[in-house]
């Protein structure tokens, strides 16, 4: 994806790896995106694109059903907290805030175990220390891809079908 000069194409391929992976009936699918899709992205988009396509599956895979994607999804806290940085997303860092609250008091012992490891660390990390490992860099080759990026929903697939992700709405698995 990082080398496809499409935005169109890249926008349609994260808005089906989160919703195929990531909000899939099938738990292997979700433990692939959490622990897969999620690092891939890390390593070659920017924490803006994170937040705006992945952050909100992230966070309902913290609510999953099954413990092993729940204690994979902690593994990605201090991304998603340093996606959320900006002030203006408070209200998803207090739902971010709430689940880390959640998951150090969850029935599965791992799973609580790898929150009370990585929660503490997640709360350290700041946007200017993700900043200073490439994301400026990654920055400039999305703006120069689909223009200017912003928290606003992407249009729905020509077909009518998709789902449109918002930055500001937050949805958690049942």
């Amino acid at each position: 994806l990082r080398v496809s000069r499409n935005g169109g194409a890249r926008t349609d391929a994260f808005r089906r790896l989160s919703q195929e992976y990531g909000k899939s009936d099938k738990w292997e699918r979700r433990m692939l995106f959490v622990g897969g899709v999620c690092a891939g992205v890390k390593e070659e988009f920017s924490l803006k694109l994170f937040r705006i396509f992945f952050v909100d599956t992230v966070v309902s895979c913290l609510s999953d059903h099954v413990p092993n994607v729940r204690r994979k999804a902690c593994e990605l806290l201090p991304l998603v907290r340093a996606a959320l940085a900006d002030p203006a997303h408070s209200g998803l860092m207090e739902g971010v805030s709430a689940a880390e609250q959640r998951l150090v008091r969850d029935s599965d012992r791992d799973v609580a175990e790898a929150a009370k490891r990585l929660a503490p660390a997640s709360a350290t990390v700041n946007r200017g220390e993700w900043d200073a490992q490439g994301d400026e860099g990654k920055l400039k080759d999305e703006y120069a891809v689909h223009g200017s990026l912003s928290d606003k929903p992407f249009p729905p697939k020509a077909s009518g079908g998709g789902h449109v992700w918002h930055a500001s709405h937050h949805s958690t698995r049942s």
